[in-house]
């Protein structure tokens, strides 16, 4: 084996990061290395023997070392990372990202807080900005971004399809980037854009919002008298195109007990998936009583039951995302993903206002590049999320569990330092003022 050519998977790509790289197949994410296994896969393009390989590496320094390297050769193997040829095989290794900063893969980007509803519970609006890139803009910063190594981009807003020339940067991004997601209310759905993403059905997801299975009651959430009927049609138009539909239901004191005939609506309409969530306290929904709803019995019950008997088809936080979680401490925010606002400010959350104190740059003044190199993105990386360890004894876990924001606003509420603000209190401290 030592004397053979190591040839690198050419549909095999690295992000590089400040801890090693994240690796991606055919721009599925497929893992995490640390940094001297970063440092091998660089260092092979298919011309040089294990052997040579092995001398030129500053970590294999012993018999000991070079043991555990070839376990971790033979994993990479097994896994179709490498194979091993008689012959060199030049390949080129796609590497994105950068080894002393971290490049998020992932951006949200409201490029509107304008919207065709009036949400009782919309976080966006309270924001009132009326300041929005145009479509040249957005397209030439999406592409200096997709440069530096983001692969997924989603829509959002206020409502991202009634914003003028939506269809220029959605084209764009349909052809150059791996997932695009569209977040909307499903209210008024053009056909050019069904048009466009029915080309495009292997890498785009349709998020809609449906909030009851009363239409009167969704109605009445939503703000207008029409609101039901139409986006349930979008829903089943978008199914006749076997578009991928993902339905979210936002849970407050009043629809709680048609969380299941909502599903059932969903599922029969066409959607792929269905999601529920409690109102989330931010803007105008600061009025509901959010942690009530979501830490009680009849809540939590009613969550673990229904997703068990639908779970082929309900998405829950509970699965590769908390394990995400586990494994990098959070969500990602700041440094795995980035929330872009209408006039171009760059913050780490969509809950967190576009205000000074959470911005980290501005494209239309700023490169991507200079904006990921700013020092408090490596706080937010360090910051651990709520979790069972920390919070085990809380009775407001299950509100803030994997969600620093969410840590932060509870802790704030009760005007008490938790167990966990008190954990990451220095970071905290310099990160929300």
């Amino acid at each position: 084996m030592l004397n053979k050519f190591v040839i690198p998977n050419e549909n095999m790509e690295l992000h590089l990061t400040p801890d090693g790289a994240e690796v991606y197949k055919k721009g599925i994410g497929t893992g995490v290395i640390n940094k001297e296994a970063a440092d091998f896969f660089m260092s092979i393009d298919g011309t040089k023997t294990l052997n040579e390989i092995v001398k030129s590496l500053y970590f294999v320094k012993d018999q000991e070392d070079l043991e555990d390297f070839l376990k971790f050769i033979e994993k990479a193997a097994s896994y179709g990372d490498i194979v091993f040829s008689e012959r060199p095989v030049k390949v080129h290794l796609k590497v994105s990202g950068d080894r002393n900063h971290y490049i998020p893969t992932h951006v949200m980007v409201e490029l509107t807080y304008r919207c065709n509803l009036s949400c009782s519970h919309c976080y966006a609006r309270y924001y009132r900005n009326n300041v929005e890139l145009g479509p040249k803009k957005w397209v030439e910063k999406l592409r200096m971004m997709k440069e530096l190594g983001v692969r997924y981009v989603e829509f959002t807003g206020g409502e991202p399809l009634i914003k003028n020339d939506f269809v220029k940067i959605l084209s764009y991004c349909l052809q150059n980037f791996h997932k695009v997601g569209i977040l909307t209310n499903g209210y008024s759905f053009k056909s050019e854009i069904l048009k466009i993403i029915k080309d495009y059905k292997d890498k785009v997801l349709v998020n809609i919002s449906l909030d009851s299975s009363d239409p009167d009651e969704h109605n009445k959430f939503r703000g207008r008298s029409d609101a039901f009927q139409k986006t349930v049609a979008t829903i089943r138009i978008l199914a006749e195109e076997n578009i991928f539909v993902r339905v979210t239901m936002s849970v407050y004191e009043h629809n709680i007990e048609r969380i299941e005939s909502t599903l059932i609506l969903a599922k029969e309409a066409g959607a792929k998936s269905f999601v529920w969530g409690p109102v989330l306290p931010f803007g105008k929904g600061k009025k509901f009583d959010t942690v009530s709803i979501v830490t009680s019995a009849k809540f939590i019950e009613r969550t673990e039951e229904l997703s068990k008997k639908y779970k082929d088809f309900v998405a829950v936080l509970e699965g590769d995302k908390l394990e995400s979680i586990d494994y990098f401490g959070n969500c990602g925010l700041g440094w795995r993903s980035v929330t872009l606002s209408p006039d171009g400010k760059v913050r780490a959350c969509p809950f967190l206002k576009p205000s000074k104190d959470f911005v980290l740059g501005d494209i239309k003044k700023q490169s991507p590049l200079s904006i990921f190199q700013n020092k408090k993105i490596f706080l937010y990386r360090s910051l651990e999320a709520p979790g069972p360890g920390i919070c085990s004894d809380c009775e407001n876990l299950i509100f803030c569990k994997g969600c620093i924001v969410r840590g932060l606003q509870m802790a704030k509420s009760k005007r008490v330092k938790c167990n966990w603000y008190k954990a990451n209190e220095e970071v905290l401290e310099c990160l929300f003022k």
